[in-house]
């Protein structure tokens, strides 16, 4: 029986050092292909970190070319709304040159106008000598004269027209300047 016993320990040492050196197999092709997983992950991470470079230079340059045409087109709109400015600036300065001008036409209309009243408050008579008689018309009354077959018709307030045979060039030369004039070739 210690022999069986004997044999029986050795042939549990085979199977012992058989296990051991399968455990040992099984461990070592474990531990190859956790390495190889490792070797090959750390290649995705390089892989990965290039990747990332890459688009952090695309995005730098993609924000460089936003940022280039954002200043463009600020500089282009401030010198659009410049442009607006200036010649709205003219335009400006010329209607002020307009008022200005119309103020003094305006004031020397009325000052005109102011002497026109004074005048006319005088009574004055135009006298007119025809071919066959003297003709005398109130120029208070006088609206205005007109051209008509070699001679002057003149139109009164009354509604009343007389003819006469005189040229507008000589009637115009009675007429006082200052509240007649010619406004067009055949009236006065």
């Amino acid at each position: 029986m210690p022999r069986l016993h004997s044999d029986l320990i050795k042939v549990t040492e085979v199977e012992d050092s058989l296990s051991t050196i399968l455990r040992t197999n099984a461990i070592a092709t474990a531990v190859a292909s956790y390495d190889k997983k490792i070797v090959e992950d750390s290649l995705k991470v390089m892989v990965l970190v290039d990747d990332n470079k890459s688009l952090k230079l695309k995005n730098s340059r993609l924000l460089s070319l936003i940022f280039g045409l954002g200043v463009a087109l600020l500089a282009f709109f401030g010198k659009w709304t410049y442009g607006r400015y200036q010649k709205q600036l003219v335009k400006n300065e010329q209607l002020v040159f307009e008022k200005e001008e119309l103020a003094l036409l305006n004031s020397n209309l009325k000052e005109k106008l102011s002497k026109l009243d004074t005048k006319s408050e005088e009574s004055r008579t135009l006298e007119i000598k025809s071919s066959d008689k003297t003709h005398f018309i109130d120029l208070n009354h006088l609206r205005y004269i007109s051209a008509e077959n070699d001679g002057g018709r003149f139109y009164l307030e009354d509604g009343r027209s007389i003819w006469l045979d005189i040229s507008l060039k000589a009637l115009l030369d009675k007429l006082p300047n200052d509240r007649y004039i010619r406004i067009y070739r055949g009236t006065i």
